[in-house]
């Protein structure tokens, strides 16, 4: 994502307070953009950070001084329907999926998941019937699908 204006100001009539970022939210996108959303970019003298890699990630929203009058009700686009601007729930979701995600890659299991990437682990629930697990290989209460 570009900085488009050639000026520094961002001045058109002193309509353009500052920028807020809005993050993409969908399960795919990176826990580093997810933990930016809302922020804000004030200092007019520099264009906003670049936070996104991908231009789906997210992007600067201007925002004006009634910007703030009108969030208490406003919505946003999300892979589950609407949502608060905040990203309410949904956004505390992602962050704790998107950390726990990203953490398996680098943590313990980084290893286990390269050697064997196509398996997935399922905790086997007691209501299911053992028939339906034949052919399957079972450890403890953990089957494992290939």
């Amino acid at each position: 994502m570009t900085y488009k204006s050639g000026k520094t100001e961002w001045d058109t009539g002193g309509l353009i307070q500052h920028f807020k970022f809005c993050a993409t939210m969908q399960l795919r996108t990176p826990l580093r953009i997810l933990q930016h959303h809302s922020d804000t970019h004030w200092d007019r003298s520099i264009a906003p950070p670049k936070i996104v890699t991908k231009s789906w990630q997210g992007i600067w929203v201007p925002c004006t001084r009634l910007s703030g009058l009108f969030e208490c009700e406003a919505t946003m686009a999300s892979e589950i329907g609407q949502i608060p601007v905040s990203g309410g729930d949904f956004l505390r979701f992602l962050l704790t999926i998107r950390e726990a995600v990203e953490m398996c890659d680098k943590g313990k299991h980084a290893a286990a998941l390269a050697v064997a990437p196509g398996v997935r682990i399922v905790v086997a629930s007691p209501v299911f019937p053992k028939k339906a697990y034949r052919g399957r290989k079972e450890t403890g209460r953990a089957v494992l699908f290939t």
